[in-house]
């Protein structure tokens, strides 16, 4: 029973050729946790009652047979087994999986409703597995740097973290914002020294755009649509002749969009599978938008009920019946009280706001956050997902900043 499925399933599959063996003989067993538990206990019960009625026709007293049949039970039984499994259980746990097979059908007809109602009661039996914070502890204990016995480099725990946090942080955290982008109409036109210029700014990329308002193309209208992506850097191979159309007409390359609720990993994914795209352009959808509301919602529901709760409590409190009893206002219930008519009205004004946004026609912003409207967000390259990998795992820890809006009535991005 201490040998784990889990444990044996990784033996199984990566462990030496007798771990391996050894393995396969007793998952089969194991796998049924419950009817391995009755057949053992049962068995054991059997014996530490049978055990004192042989040595009692072996000892003239009674208590002396107890003593013995104890003592020998605790020894050969509990300690010695206890000993020996630590170190040895994959190897004796084989070797006595035949036996436990012959015990399991002796005990069958008693064994099988008590496994079949465990199972009921408390679910079938199935091996321990690691969450994403278990799993990256448990990578920390295998690094040779903090520990003599650790089997893998630093650099490898410190990768490997950086990929499980991938898995649970969405692209919205690490987003590049629009006011690092730098955009540009399809009709305007590049030359060595802007795009040096451009560079010295820190821009890596112009995102070009098309609008059908030809008299406001300083202004990125709802309307626009991306063609395509150009690398400054590249632009600087060009000859001078070839700066003379318009960067419209230069050769694009290709981009993805994504959700900003969308796991890091699965950006990494598209971007390592994608043929030429090397850009991804994250967007806020509504469907972020909802999600992120129900989250506030529930958050200040879960606070409200915190402070509900312990207002309940301190009011059954002889401080607080005392001070009740003489008419005076117990300081700290006033104080719950006030914070938790906040948290409510808070709740009420996120649901108040979200019934306006959806009864208002117009551009101008609403009572609801920002951070709860509509557009695009930022960029994401290929670059900067890979350095992911080698943050330290303080790093990872990045604090979402809201980025402007790309909209008629807030554009943050450089826009020309």
């Amino acid at each position: 029973m201490s040998l784990d499925t889990t444990n044996l399933s990784i033996l199984e599959i990566a462990g030496t050729p007798q771990q391996q063996y050894y393995a396969s003989r007793i998952i089969p067993i194991r796998k049924n946790g419950h009817i391995l538990l009755a057949t053992l206990l049962l068995t054991n019960t059997v014996l530490n009652e049978t055990l004192p009625i042989l040595f009692d026709d072996i000892f003239s007293k009674g208590f002396i047979s107890v003593i013995v049949s104890t003592a020998l039970l605790v020894l050969f039984a509990e300690i010695i087994p206890q000993a020996i499994f630590s170190k040895h259980g994959l190897a004796i746990g084989a070797m006595f999986a035949f036996p436990v097979r012959i015990l399991i059908a002796i005990w069958f007809v008693i064994s099988w409703p008590i496994s079949k109602f465990l199972d009921y009661l408390l679910g079938t039996h199935t091996g321990f597995t690691y969450g994403v914070a278990e799993f990256g502890a448990l990578l920390q204990l295998h690094d040779n740097s903090v520990y003599d016995d650790g089997t893998l480099k630093h650099e490898t725990v410190n990768m490997l973290q950086n990929v499980l946090e991938m898995q649970e942080k969405y692209i919205s955290q690490i987003v590049t914002p629009t006011s690092n982008m730098l955009m540009l109409h399809s009709s305007a036109s590049l030359n060595t020294s802007t795009v040096l210029q451009y560079l010295s700014n820190g821009y890596s990329h112009v995102f070009v755009y098309s609008n059908d308002d030809k008299e406001q193309l300083d202004v990125l209208q709802d309307d626009y649509k991306f063609l395509g992506v150009l690398d400054l850097k590249s632009l600087l191979a060009l000859e001078q002749k070839e700066f003379d159309v318009p960067i419209g007409s230069m050769k694009l390359q290709p981009y993805l969009t994504t959700s900003s609720r969308t796991p890091i990993i699965e950006v990494m994914n598209k971007l390592l599978h994608a043929e030429n795209e090397k850009l991804v352009l994250v967007y806020r959808t509504e469907q972020d938008i909802a999600i992120a509301k129900q989250e506030q919602d529930e958050k200040l529901r879960a606070i409200a009920s915190i402070r509900a709760g312990a207002i309940k409590k301190h009011a059954k409190s002889i401080k607080c019946a005392v001070r009740r009893l003489f008419g005076s206002t117990c300081p700290v219930c006033h104080s719950l009280s006030n914070a938790m008519a906040t948290t409510v009205s808070g709740s009420q004004k996120l649901e108040e706001g979200a019934a306006l946004e959806s009864t208002n026609d117009s551009t101008t912003p609403t009572m609801i956050d920002s951070a709860l409207e509509s557009d695009l967000l930022g960029m994401i390259t290929t670059a900067d997902i890979l350095n992911q990998l080698s943050f330290t795992r303080q790093h990872l820890n990045i604090q979402h900043q809201d980025s402007g809006h790309l909209n008629a009535h807030q554009n943050s991005a450089k826009i020309v």
